[in-house]
């Protein structure tokens, strides 16, 4: 996984528990690292939560979070569109 508001760097893991997707909410709160839906190609968006305290490891939280699927496209480092 590689986050870092929006450039590259190196990946924690080289396999993360959950499929590989673009377009996710990434957030840092509670010292962990949450991820939150993005887009998997499928036809339709997952609506998971995923968290991690080091960004090896990572635990389902949710498989079917009460809010619909989300997908997010960055407009610029400091913008994002979500939906």
């Amino acid at each position: 996984m590689r986050l870092m508001r929006g450039l590259a760097s190196p990946a924690s893991t080289a396999s993360a528990a959950f499929q590989a997707r673009y377009g996710l909410q990434a957030v840092s709160f509670g010292n962990q690292l949450w991820v939150i839906g993005g887009n998997t190609g499928a036809l339709t968006l997952p609506n998971d939560v995923w968290s991690s305290s080091n960004g090896q490891t990572w635990s389902q939280v949710t498989a079917a979070a009460a809010f619909p699927g989300v997908r997010c496209i960055n407009r610029s480092p400091s913008r994002a569109a979500c939906g």
